[in-house]
């Protein structure tokens, strides 16, 4: 297999897979006390209603310390951005996490790879 199709093949993800790094994150929330609307307003810095990946990024890492080490901000970012037009907007950021919340997905790989990382 060529690296092209290799890299295409790689950047498809189920929709079970999307769910599941959504649940995970969601979990990550709410196991910090958080809410999604919370997490949503402190990553968006300048207060446009839309977070890019690096806001995301930069907010989970600073809220979510413990958990951040087990997500793939390039999946997150297509799980949550409905619309294809490359931000997260807070409508999409808690509709998808509270769907994600009461799905029966399994994350226990994303919890897997975070605590390898920590070296745990």
């Amino acid at each position: 297999m060529s690296a092209l199709k290799k890299k295409n093949a790689a950047d498809k993800s189920s929709p079970q897979d999307n769910f599941a790094i959504l649940k995970y994150l969601a979990e990550s929330i709410e196991k910090e006390g958080l809410t999604a609307p919370r997490l949503f307003k402190a990553a968006d810095k300048n207060f446009n209603q839309v977070l890019t990946v690096e806001e995301l990024k930069e907010q989970v890492k600073i809220s979510l310390p413990e958990y951040f080490a087990g997500l793939n901000f390039k999946k997150l970012m297509k799980a949550f951005d409905l619309n294809g037009n490359g931000l997260i907007e807070q409508d999409e950021f808690v509709r998808m996490l509270d769907m994600a919340w009461r799905s029966g997905v399994d994350t226990s790989s994303f919890s897997k790879n975070a605590n390898a990382m920590l070296g745990r």
